[in-house]
């Protein structure tokens, strides 16, 4: 979705991931600060020591929702070295001049998340939408203002329409009566029994170790080549301004980028380089899909990287 009208989001309290500090002797080390979507979480948790002591960093890492993320530095004027966030439309959609390039890597796919305690579960493995539709059922989602993923879990269903189930989009919004911040918390209500079942990304399921159901290909937009782009949905912004806000559908790619702010960019471009190198094994061990990264910049932003451009990929020609 290349254009994204600006959201005015409500700052919810932080997750500051005070374990992303470094465990090891700090003498002498850089700091690194990294703002993180959760989905992200599962390598963060992973090889953050590997990063702090491979990069001799010490890194402090806070996570939320991607637009919440985008809001804290642009709003806020919160400071970060380092970006990464779900959607990487949204350095251009809502940071506007405070990234001037940035970069996609990585690709995951939408599923149906299982709660501990869900009913008809044997049935909603072979057809599962007459079982997410049961009153006895509670379905939840991630708010679509506050993290991609929620606006991906209204494209899927919106693509279910255009695949001939007619009326899903606005069934399954009525039903999903729990919304929640972000991904993360979206798999705690499910490992927890809150709600039985919810639509998020097969890496979370992976990392939570949360029973899941595939989606088709059609819908699941994690495959390159499908034409999800048939899919738009429209949703009102959380202010109650009566703004509509418009997404596109597209395949899933994360992004990460330097803002022009970072008090530590070189920090910064030392973890991304330990991610597109070493770091790549953790990702495909979580589940992500690899995809050659592709760099939205100048050429003058591009050179900075060419001690491993091997790497960065292909810059994106606008």
């Amino acid at each position: 979705m290349r254009r994204y009208i600006t959201l005015a989001v409500t700052i919810c309290c932080s997750f500051l991931f005070t374990g992303c500090d470094s465990l090891f002797n700090t003498e002498g080390k850089n700091e690194c600060i990294i703002f993180f979507a959760p989905a992200f979480a599962p390598v963060i948790d992973t090889i953050q020591d590997e990063i702090s002591e491979d990069c001799k960093l010490i890194l402090r890492c806070e996570s939320n929702g991607s637009q919440i993320l985008c809001r804290k530095v642009v709003e806020l004027g919160r400071v970060c070295d380092l970006m990464m966030i779900s959607d990487h439309n949204l350095f251009e959609t809502i940071c506007g001049n405070y990234f001037k390039w940035h970069i996609d890597f990585i690709s995951d796919e939408m599923v149906l998340g299982i709660g501990i305690r869900a009913p008809r579960t044997d049935e909603a493995e072979k057809e599962w939408l007459p079982v997410l539709l049961d009153e006895g059922v509670t379905l939840g989602r991630v708010d679509e203002n506050l993290g991609p993923v929620g606006y991906r879990t209204l494209l899927v269903w919106r693509l279910m329409e255009l695949n001939g189930v007619p009326g899903v989009l606005n069934a399954l919004k009525k039903k999903a009566a729990v919304k929640t911040e972000n991904v993360g918390h979206l798999a705690t209500l499910l490992k927890s029994g809150d709600i039985d079942y919810g639509f998020l990304y097969k890496t979370v399921c992976i990392k939570y170790d949360i029973r899941y159901i595939s989606l088709d290909p059609s819908i699941n937009l994690g495959v390159e080549g499908q034409q999800y782009d048939r899919a738009k949905v429209v949703f009102s912004n959380i202010s109650g301004s009566g703004e509509q806000l418009f997404a596109k559908g597209e395949q899933i790619t994360y992004g990460l980028s330097i803002p022009i702010t970072a008090p530590n960019p070189e920090s910064a471009r030392d973890v991304i380089m330990h991610l597109l190198t070493k770091g790549r094994n953790a990702f495909e061990e979580q589940g992500f899909k690899i995809i050659k990264p592709r760099f939205y910049g100048s050429p003058e932003d591009y050179s900075r990287f060419d001690d491993f451009a091997d790497y960065m990929g292909t810059r994106h020609e606008e």
